[in-house]
């Protein structure tokens, strides 16, 4: 934390903003806890994705800090488990995002929606699963849920997007959230900042 932003590392399982039956949302509870009213989020994260979470404390570093994620200026990474083994070392999947209202959920298009790019790097192959980091120039509602389901390697612990072999899959495990984790933030504000 410093006077312009604050880093979280932010718990699986709570939502960053009030929506559709969310009684309580981490914003809201961090305006509250703070006593800041003028906190915002920079950028956001699945509810039931974890990690690094970036919100500003003032106007100046909310309009400097949006900028730089809407003109691509922020690297952001994660670590994933997907389903199955990938076959290669690297898959990138540059497929438009679009909202499926039917099903409630975002689909990936080569002609319809926005733009949309997504790097997997392998790290690891077990048996059933590939180990993987994720990094996105874009941030699309879903993007990296929708785009590993696209190529047949959904992340584990996703039911919305890994159908009902993941469903099953999940419950052997016995994991209760989605294997997704944001770990790395970095961006310029006055000067580099980097987080792991």
């Amino acid at each position: 934390e410093n006077e312009d932003f604050i880093l979280i590392n932010k718990p699986s399982g709570i939502a960053v903003h009030s929506g559709t039956n969310q009684s309580v949302d981490f914003l809201s509870s961090l305006k509250t806890a703070l006593s800041r009213n003028e906190l915002s989020l920079v950028h956001r994260l699945d509810k039931s994705t974890s990690g690094c979470l970036l919100v500003s404390k003032n106007y100046q570093s909310a309009s400097h800090l949006g900028k730089r994620f809407s003109q691509r200026d922020i690297k952001k990474k994660y670590f994933a488990l997907l389903t199955g083994r990938l076959e290669k070392n690297v898959v990138e999947i540059e497929s438009r995002i679009h909202k499926n209202i039917f099903k409630k959920k975002m689909n990936s298009s080569d002609v319809k929606g926005k733009d949309a790019y997504t790097k997997i790097t392998l790290l690891k192959l077990f048996k059933s699963y590939s180990y993987v980091e994720i990094e996105i120039e874009t941030g699309r509602t879903h993007q990296i849920r929708a785009h590993a389901a696209s190529i047949g390697h959904p992340v584990v612990g996703d039911n919305k997007y890994g159908g009902k072999i993941s469903k099953t899959q999940n419950k052997l495990i016995k994991l209760h959230r989605i294997f997704l984790q944001s770990y790395y933030l970095s961006f310029y504000y006055n000067k580099e900042y980097e987080f792991v």
